[in-house]
């Protein structure tokens, strides 16, 4: 046996094998790359189909906040001008019924566009707190009404104000509706990625 023909074959075959591991590694390595900016294409389509996607949504949720705001806003403006002296209280009764009707719908449709918070108080404000307060304008109303008989009947030294009451609790409902519409408001310029 010749030994230097054994080395130079075993070295040859150890430098052949290297060569070929070597070989494999950039062929891998190349293969693993171009998979690897495959896949970052296809993530950065997807990425941007998520972001046309709920682009739309956000848009969409702005508009409805900003609808269920101006809404609310109207309400609000209707109940900071009533006082003892409001004119045709019962008018203002039947507006106000309406719009708190047509508001309540609005808002029923959209309230998944909207946090559990929110929903809460605008359950609290409209379907437990505005509809008493409704009433109790549509009592003025009603007092007003009633008001021009007991004077001629008593005379103006009776010195009842009945409409006191019923006007102190609309106005309980205004601190509950400023702080629903400041949360609409948070969740709005949350949408714009403004934060106060």
């Amino acid at each position: 046996m010749n030994w230097e023909l054994f080395f130079a074959q075993v070295t040859l075959s150890g430098i052949l094998l290297g060569a070929v591991a070597w070989l494999s590694k950039i062929l891998v390595s190349q293969q693993l790359a171009r998979d690897l900016e495959k896949f970052k294409r296809e993530l950065a389509i997807e990425a941007s189909r998520d972001r046309i996607r709920f682009g739309k949504l956000h848009e969409r949720r702005a508009e409805v906040i900003e609808e269920v705001y101006k809404r609310l806003h109207y309400i609000c403006g209707i109940l900071r001008l009533q006082d003892t002296n409001s004119p045709d209280a019962k008018a203002t009764a039947d507006n106000l019924n309406e719009r708190v009707i047509d508001v309540g719908y609005y808002f029923g449709q959209h309230g998944l566009y909207f946090s559990d918070e929110v929903k809460q108080k605008f359950t609290r404000i409209f379907v437990e707190g505005l509809p008493t307060s409704l009433l109790a304008l549509r009592g003025i109303a009603e007092l007003s009404r009633l008001d021009p008989i007991l004077k001629e009947k008593f005379g103006d030294e009776h010195g009842l104000d009945f409409k006191e009451p019923f006007l102190k609790r609309l106005k309980e409902e205004m601190p509950l509706l400023q702080q629903l519409m400041h949360d609409l408001e948070t969740e709005f310029q949350s949408i714009l990625g403004v934060n106060r």
